[in-house]
Parts: structure tokens; C-alpha cells; sequence
């Protein structure tokens, strides 16, 4: 992320509202910031579409506690021609917009540069932001490149799929853990005795 905020022009920088960021991504920017070392008589202009902006409670989530038993919704692999710190973003605002805590983590595999962003969630919790990520925000990617794919095909290739036989692996999927939580409370009923 900090790869992100120094490869932008010092307007772009000054454009990002930084009552926005998330904890990891705020300290990122403050470093940016900071490092360019702005004259102290040069204020950041605020750029019209911030006026009279609401102010948006970053900690709505509350304490930060559950990271200790924190799971992984998604990640975002850092890298060039990506807006990976962007997604990253959007992915904890449609989590909280959906009553789910979400934290930006940064991974680093080898060195000081992370090589992912991490949206961390609770882990009670991570099935339920994993299926509201899929459905708010990835899905559509998905469709898109199935869209693409399908338009590739010839007539016949094409009526000869069957959405019954492409969409198995995911009506599998949905079935068995709708089965596995129906027997989860079931065993839960009979403990209750």
C-alpha cells in the first residue's frame, strides 16, 4: 500500500479523503504524506466533492479484539497495472455496510514490501463475509469473464453446455454446507437436552 500512495502525483494524494482509510492504509498515507515533506505554510486544498462531506466512523466496528482469532475473507496480491489497495478498500466498506467488523492486514512473505492485503474478519463470522464478498463484489467479476468466455464459443460449442452441468460444482457446494449447518444445529438440539 505504500507503494500506492508514493507512485501518486502529491494532487492525487491530496485528493484521498483520509477520514476514509482503514487503520493499515491511514498510517500508509500519514508516511507518505510526511515523507514529502510539504512546506508547513501549504494547507491541503479540500477538493469540492469533499465539502460538506459526512464524517464516516472508521472504528464503527468497535474494538478490535476478535483479530486475535481473526479469519481471512479475501486477499489482494500487491502488484503493478493493479488497484489491489482500492479493492482491498472496497471490500471492508461492503463488509461493514453489511454489519460484518473487517480490518486491512498487510502479509509479507520475504522483505519489508507486503505482498497482500488481507481483509480480516471474525472468525465466527468469515463464511458470512466470504458470501457477501462473492455476492457484492466478486460474482459480477465472475460473469463478466463467463460472459467473455460464452461469447468466444462457436454456436455449437455453446448449445452444447448445459447450465445444469457448468453451474454442478457450485450447486454442490451450496448443498453440502447447507447440509453441513442443518446438522450442526441439529446436533446443537439434541446437546440442549
Amino acid at each position: 500500500m505504500s507503494r500506492h500512495f508514493a507512485s501518486l502525483s502529491d494532487e492525487e494524494l491530496l485528493a484521498i479523503d483520509p477520514n476514509e482509510l482503514a487503520e493499515l492504509a491511514l498510517k500508509c498515507y500519514d508516511n507518505e504524506v510526511d515523507r514529502r515533506q510539504w512546506p508547513a505554510q501549504a494547507e491541503p486544498v479540500t477538493p469540492a466533492f469533499e465539502i460538506n462531506r459526512p464524517e464516516i466512523d472508521r472504528q464503527a466496528e468497535g474494538d478490535l479484539d476478535w483479530l486475535d482469532t481473526a479469519a481471512t475473507a479475501c486477499s489482494f496480491q500487491v502488484g503493478t497495472g493493479r488497484r489491489y489497495a482500492e479493492d482491498a478498500e472496497q471490500a471492508c466498506t461492503i463488509l461493514r455496510d453489511a454489519g460484518i467488523p473487517s480490518q486491512l492486514v498487510s502479509e509479507h512473505e520475504d522483505g519489508a514490501t507486503p505482498d497482500y492485503l488481507s481483509v480480516m474478519v471474525p472468525g465466527a463470522l468469515s463464511l458470512k463475509a466470504s458470501s457477501v464478498l462473492d455476492r457484492d463484489l466478486f460474482n459480477q467479476e465472475l460473469a463478466e469473464t463467463w460472459s467473455c468466455h460464452f461469447d468466444r464459443l462457436s454456436n455449437e460449442e455453446l448449445h452444447a453446455l448445459n447450465p445444469d452441468d457448468i453451474c454442478a460444482g457450485l450447486l454442490d457446494r451450496a448443498a453440502r454446507l447447507r447440509r453441513a449447518y442443518e446438522e450442526a444445529l441439529a446436533r446443537r438440539k439434541g446437546q440442549a437436552v
